[in-house]
């Protein structure tokens, strides 16, 4: 088991010329995106070292390192965020994901920011939250919520109106509407680990809201599977509805 310690970018559902190869896919850069993302992989390699002591320095040092990151990062493209956390294979000792919180306009834009990326020892980059990988668990405190995947039930509603849209209800056993901004951050926390099993791209193409819930008392009636179970689910509705989830 794995408790993520992911620092950085906040994920969102939200209600929504140069040719060069990477990963065997062909992407378009302007000479001027090119030294743009040049000249930001520059600085990170400059400042990697700070970036790989952020879990021994103070939490608005912390921010303050994050959010000159940012700053940087919209140079190249406004929208965009990294998201710092422990590698979890063997390619290195840190991950920094290039992620463009949900927003599926700016995904290409994430994807090439990463392609660009120099070898920078111990850093694993990659474009966008990749799903987990199987056999991988994972879990996120909030507070007092130890949020586990096992524990929380989901299911899938149509959003009427849109074409390639799907809403997530969570049930939670410990579900507390008397603690409103407590559920927020819980809602934030629960988007970052569905972003995390089911991967950004799937999410943002598919996903319009999440809605917190108190957990049912007989889920399987009501519908409702483990939240490990969702890239499956949304793919049966891929597979069962394709006019629902064509692309727009």
């Amino acid at each position: 088991e794995i408790s993520l310690g992911l620092v950085g970018s906040e994920m969102c559902i939200r209600d929504r010329d140069r040719i060069y190869h990477h990963s065997k896919r062909i992407f378009m850069l302007t000479p001027n995106k090119l030294e743009k993302a040049q000249t930001f992989w520059n600085w990170f390699a400059n400042n990697r070292f700070a970036f790989e002591f952020m879990s021994d320095i103070e939490p608005t040092q912390k921010n303050k390192l994050i959010d000159m990151c940012v700053h940087e990062m919209e140079k190249y493209c406004e929208g965009l965020g990294p998201i710092f956390c422990p590698e979890v294979s063997e390619r290195g000792d840190f991950r920094f994901v290039v992620s463009a919180s949900g927003d599926p306009s700016l995904f290409q834009q994430a994807k090439d920011l990463a392609a660009q990326a120099p070898d920078i020892p111990n850093w694993n980059i990659v474009g966008l939250i990749p799903p987990i990988q199987e056999g991988q668990a994972l879990r996120f405190n909030v507070a007092d919520f130890v949020l586990d995947p096992n524990q929380i039930g989901v299911t899938l509603v149509d959003v009427g109106g849109y074409s390639n849209r799907l809403g997530i209800l969570v049930g939670l056993q410990e579900f507390d509407e008397d603690q409103p901004e407590l559920m927020v951050e819980v809602r934030n926390t629960i988007v970052q680990l569905i972003s995390n099993i089911c991967g950004e791209e799937m999410v943002g193409n598919h996903i319009q809201f999440l809605e917190l819930r108190e957990f049912p008392e007989n889920p399987s009636a009501s519908g409702y599977y483990k939240m490990y179970n969702l890239p499956e689910m949304i793919q049966h509705y891929q597979e069962e509805y394709p006019a629902l989830l064509k692309a727009s």
